[in-house]
């Protein structure tokens, strides 16, 4: 899971509840695999969730980018994590307290301070920064 309760709070009026003349999706899982195919790097078939399929994943996050749904929704979980969480990312960035490297094999490797260890707020700052930071 990549989002907590209160992230999917802030997140959730800038998804429709209906769509037309289908029952909606459930636009948190949706997101949570689009999370999951994006930080794991794994082509889109390969998204673990049977429900919605990779397809429909695929086509909302090209349509939120398309929309700026996508934009929206990453300054919403930046915000949140320096206002809520009290974490900066900008500075813990520029600071190196947190960072990403790309290791021989491919692999990521990310470090962080140890307070930060098991917190949603390293999970946050991982997903954003593994999104930001893509074409490491």
């Amino acid at each position: 899971m990549f989002l907590t309760d209160p992230q999917w709070l802030l997140l959730q009026p800038l998804f429709p509840s209906t769509s037309r003349g289908r029952p909606s999706l459930d636009a948190r899982l949706v997101l949570e695999n689009i999370f999951w195919k994006l930080t794991s790097r794994q082509p889109w078939y390969d998204i673990p969730s049977e429900s919605p399929s990779w397809q429909t994943c695929y086509q909302r996050y090209h349509r939120w980018q398309h929309t700026g749904l996508w934009k929206s929704m990453l300054k919403i979980l930046i915000t949140d994590l320096d206002d809520r969480g009290g974490l900066d990312l900008l500075q813990v960035w520029e600071s190196h307290e947190i960072s990403i490297k790309k290791g021989s094999f491919g692999q990521f490797d990310f470090t962080y301070p140890p307070h930060l260890k098991d917190t949603w707020q390293l999970s946050t700052a991982f997903l954003l920064l593994m999104l930001l930071y893509s074409d490491l």
